[in-house]
């Protein structure tokens, strides 16, 4: 490791940054992917270990706006494309290069970092705790009946990419805000829909993207989707499927009457979607849950890169104290005694010498931070170690009504 130099690239240096962290994922670097990270790359904030002229591994950040409970918008440090070129692993590069883009997002002033992970086991080690979820959902079109009483009041009408691109990065940005919302979505709409449109598992001549808008009763756009049309026919019997990479609505109704869109969709047996929150309305609106084949994994996995920066930023539920000890922290800065003080839900967070109340991983802390786990729900799982009052109190201040999610997959 020693003879390694980690360090931002210049912006003639993204091609080459490029190349290493495709071969590190097993694929090559097409002209066309080099374009769409151009529409993001902030080269200062791409790192890259350098063996000489040779770059053997990167990361990279982007500033993101996240929401934490209460509702604030936290500017975040992105962390995406970890990648250590084969032959090169086992060299502590990785870790050096996680260190730095930590480091360099303390400098900047973002108390958070937030990634999704190839792998859920890898970044634990790195303070990064699972903080929300995502359901996927293959739904039986034809047993996916909405219960009795909904009645369609809108329209939803296809539209020319550039219409569909405009609605979808409105209805994003209109649509509710629930903490691991992160944005803002005007900037990475355009970004997300070339992503799609250049996923190697269709054919983009035969099987192109449909863009989908929702119009109210009134004849406002209130929704977007894009999906496409996988095509089957075994002995000639049309058994399509529709894959959905995103709903945007800015009311449940739109949501509703959207879905109900795609399943009624000729030819269509089935509807895919990868990214839904896990209280998905869908999974209500239908008769018969069990034909949405819903499945639940990791979503969005977060770290503190400040921790009492990070704990003041959110809103708490009423007024109260605790002390946490933070331990095994990848950011030694983070490791110690924080005291949390809440009145009428805000919170002032400094290190204390007196003894803590609970004792927990850095990781573990992160995990809770946006309300997806409860301190309870990891004493169980033997990652919260103090007393049932002192976490029975930090379950009552933390307390959130919404289910974190994260939409957003860059």
């Amino acid at each position: 490791m020693s003879d390694l130099e980690i360090r931002p690239i210049a912006p003639d240096e993204l091609e080459l940054w490029s190349h290493t962290v495709e071969a590190s994922f097993g694929g090559a670097l097409r002209p066309e992917f080099l374009e769409l990270e151009r529409m993001v790359a902030r080269p200062e904030r791409y790192l890259a270990a350098f063996d000489g002229e040779r770059i053997v591994g990167g990361n990279a950040s982007v500033p993101v706006d996240l929401t934490v409970p209460g509702g604030r918008r936290v500017t975040t440090c992105g962390v995406n494309a970890v990648g250590v070129a084969p032959g090169a692993t086992r060299r502590g590069i990785s870790t050096a290069l996680m260190r730095r883009q930590l480091e360099d997002a303390r400098e900047r002033g973002e108390p958070i970092a937030i990634l999704h992970a190839s792998e859920a086991a890898i970044y634990g080690r790195y303070d990064f705790g699972l903080a929300t979820r995502n359901a996927s959902l293959t739904v039986e079109a034809a047993g996916a009946a909405f219960a009795r009483g909904f009645e369609q009041r809108g329209h939803v009408r296809l539209v020319d990419r550039a219409e569909g691109i405009a609605a979808y990065s409105a209805s994003r940005a209109a649509a509710p805000d629930r903490p691991g919302w992160a944005g803002p979505p005007e900037r990475f709409a355009e970004w997300f829909v070339r992503d799609m449109e250049l996923d190697d598992d269709f054919d983009t001549e035969k099987e192109p993207p449909f863009y989908a808008v929702h119009e109210s009763h009134s004849g406002h756009v209130d929704g977007a989707a894009i999906y496409r049309i996988k095509h089957d026919w075994p002995e000639e019997r049309p058994r399509n499927t529709a894959v959905v990479y995103d709903i945007a609505a800015a009311t449940p109704r739109a949501h509703a009457e959207i879905w109900r869109f795609l399943l009624d969709l000729d030819l269509v047996a089935t509807v895919k979607v990868w990214n839904v929150p896990i209280d998905e309305p869908l999974f209500r609106l239908v008769r018969e849950p069990r034909a949405l084949h819903m499945r639940v994994r990791d979503g969005l996995f977060l770290a503190f890169v400040d921790v009492p920066r990070a704990l003041e930023a959110r809103s708490y539920a009423g007024s109260g104290a605790i002390r946490i000890g933070v331990t095994g922290a990848f950011c030694g800065w983070n490791e110690g005694t924080w005291e949390l003080i809440v009145e009428d839900g805000s919170a002032a967070c400094s290190r204390t010498d007196a003894e803590p109340e609970l004792r927990m991983s850095a990781t573990d802390l992160a995990s809770t931070y946006l309300g997806d786990v409860t301190f309870a729900q990891l004493a169980a799982a033997l990652r919260v170690h103090g007393s049932a009052g002192a976490i029975a109190r930090a379950d009552a201040l933390t307390a959130s009504t919404q289910v974190p999610w994260c939409w957003l997959l860059v």
